[in-house]
């Protein structure tokens, strides 16, 4: 899943993929639909978990899958680790490789 993503349009996308409208689903979560609109467009952050496990509970898919983390499960230090990657991921590709003759090789070191 490509980390720049939003939890927002995960939401939109999953809903879309089950057909419901965000009125139907905001209702489900005891919101309005255009709190719903908000969220799915970026402009709400999701800062409660219980609300975010609702959603995932109402469209039917992991909370993983709506926070974007690559894996589910494991011993909390595995959790850890595993929440890292999407930041780590992030920093590596703002990272600059070092400069180089064209088409010579890299260096090991």
């Amino acid at each position: 899943m490509d980390e720049t993503t939003t939890i927002g349009s995960r939401v939109a996308k999953f809903r879309k993929a089950r057909g419901m409208s965000r009125k139907e689903l905001a209702g489900s979560v005891g919101h309005s639909a255009e709190w719903l609109k908000s969220v799915e467009l970026g402009r709400r952050q999701l800062d409660r978990y219980s609300t975010i496990t609702a959603l995932a509970d109402a469209l039917e898919v992991h909370v993983t899958a709506l926070l974007g983390v690559p894996h589910e499960g494991g011993s909390p230090e595995q959790q850890r680790a595993h929440m890292a990657i999407p930041r780590l991921r992030r920093v590596l590709l703002r990272s600059e490789m070092p400069p180089r003759a064209v088409g010579a090789p890299l260096a090991l070191d």
